[in-house]
């Protein structure tokens, strides 16, 4: 028997319910709802639905199929359902209808229910989905119907996890975990040991180192580790727990091998190997491991994984990009990188790396500049230039397209600089150009940003000299033609004669 793929939540009962009774022949079977048609139903719903009305989504459903040829009788489906629905958590007062569909070949029950319960409570769920196939799995087993294939058996091996897949694509080589499952497998199939020594020393002659950890003078769980990483058999994948081991080991022998160990260290006074009793549910720290975290590959990626392992060759570039989520490709904040001139790529801890236009953002190409926009343990938010820019474009240049990143991602000024003599001078030439305020209060840098401001204020000041030599020029030319002005007028004054001395010499004497 399987259940749908999600348990789903919805809105409205009255569509559920159209749709349960309106095909494959429907059958009420039971719950404990008094209704028997769509109409009834969902009213009767809306008595818990009143109930809390800040609820959403009050209405829960979900499906159990029979595999094809099996039937279950109304009663016996009636039965299941209230196992199932009280496995699941919910309360005899939550309103719940199930309905089966006689399919063809296929028997299948709708269970709908009503997440508010007749008191006002309120069933929530957590992992819900998980939950469901553990608790049909039980109910299989008690009703002596067909186990659902695949539905609650473990891969027998754990896949790599994405940091583990990003290692191996970077340098061509298999997973440490991968690795020691295929040692582990090889060393059962081709030595075939039957005791607890045998396998450690088979191991051993594989490069691997093999630790028991005893409890009652009995083995409880087994470590393998190689090439300064452990991981415990439950790490491997659940074929590589002790118990599957021994299971495994005793296969082509009808006689299960001693748990104990015929010179066990932890038998011997003194033995260098001694290992202290760790109790069953001992953790990583207490075996002795390191604490392993990171984000889980995708299927789709653990699928172009194998499918590459399997061809023998790990990943070329063009299959890389395509196969993991995290390669590097251009995120550029402007489309078109117009402002700036690089490509982007931000990783997920927020820092942002800038590639040249012509390096792209891909495996094997490295990147020039950084910006961490929370800074971090070494200090405040920065640009970091890093060899490979210095190394293609000299430092000089380096230093200009950093503070042209810092104009661009417009950190706050006053902008302090670290670095080398060389580096600090020509940063400090960029920003006194680009008109950027400098924190430093010392060193290289602030020397010549000094420098360039005094030659600025002094050339500044020879523009300002020479602009009023040339307005005094232009104020004693002026003075000049106003004085030869006046001088003309006055000279013109004194030729002409008056008015009075016009008639006198019109009209004559008298």
């Amino acid at each position: 028997m399987k259940g749908q793929q999600k348990i789903r939540r919805g809105t409205g009962f009255r569509g559920a319910m159209q749709y349960d009774l309106d095909h494959d022949r429907p059958q009420i079977v039971g719950g404990n709802m008094s209704g028997a048609n769509a109409r009834d139903l969902a009213r009767e719903f809306g008595q818990s639905r009143r109930l809390r009305e800040d609820i959403q989504k009050p209405v829960w459903r979900n499906s159990l199929s029979l595999p094809e040829g099996e039937t279950l009788t109304p009663d016996e489906w009636a039965q299941f359902a209230d196992d199932y629905m009280s496995e699941m958590g919910f309360d005899d007062d939550h309103q719940r209808i199930y309905i089966v569909h006689n399919k063809p070949g296929q028997q299948h029950l709708h269970i709908t229910a009503s997440r508010i319960s007749m008191s006002g409570r309120v069933y929530l769920g957590q992992n819900e989905n998980l939950k469901s196939t553990k608790i049909i799995h039980d109910l299989e087993k008690k009703y002596g119907l067909t186990p659902t294939p695949g539905g609650t058996t473990p891969k027998p091996r754990r896949a790599p996890k994405k940091p583990e897949i990003d290692k191996a694509c970077r340098t061509l080589t298999k997973p440490p975990r991968t690795e020691l499952a295929d040692l582990v497998d090889k060393c059962l199939s081709t030595d075939k040991p039957k005791t607890p020594e045998a396998l450690k020393n088979a191991l051993a002659a594989r490069g691997v180192e093999t630790v028991f950890f005893m409890e009652d003078e009995k083995i409880q769980g087994i470590t393998f580790s190689m090439g300064g990483l452990k991981f415990s058999g439950r790490a491997l994948g659940p074929d590589y727990k002790w118990s599957k081991i021994l299971e495994r080991m005793a296969a082509d022998d009808k006689t299960r091998p001693d748990q104990k160990l015929t010179h066990a260290a932890g038998n011997v006074p003194g033995h260098p190997d001694t290992q202290s009793p760790s109790p069953k549910n001992s953790n990583f720290g207490k075996k002795g491991l390191a604490p392993r975290s990171g984000k889980k590959a995708t299927p789709a990626q653990n699928q172009a994984f194998q499918t590459l392992l399997k061809k023998e060759k790990i990943m070329n570039d063009a299959q890389m990009i395509g196969a993991l989520s995290h390669a590097r490709s251009a995120q550029p904040e402007d489309k078109d990188n117009v402002e700036h001139g690089w490509s982007e790529w931000t990783d997920k801890n927020g820092r942002v790396w800038f590639y040249d236009a012509d390096q792209p953002p891909r495996v094997g190409n490295r990147a020039g500049y950084s910006w961490d926009p929370s800074g971090g343990p070494d200090g405040p938010p920065a640009i970091r230039v890093w060899d490979c820019a210095v190394e293609r474009h000299g430092i000089e240049q380096a230093a200009v397209d950093a503070v042209r990143i810092c104009v661009f991602k417009s950190l706050p000024e006053p902008l302090r600089l670290h670095g080398t003599p060389e580096f600090q001078r020509a940063a400090a030439r960029e920003m006194h150009r680009l008109g950027l305020a400098l924190k430093n209060e010392d060193g290289p840098g602030r020397e010549e940003y000094d420098r360039l401001t005094r030659e600025k204020e002094k050339d500044t000041q020879e523009q300002v000299n020479a602009i009023s030599s040339v307005f005094s020029q232009i104020d004693d030319q002026a003075n000049r033609a106003h004085r030869a002005i006046l001088a003309r007028t006055a000279e013109m004054m004194e030729d002409t004669p008056s008015k009075k001395d016009d008639r006198m010499r019109l009209r004559g004497p008298r």
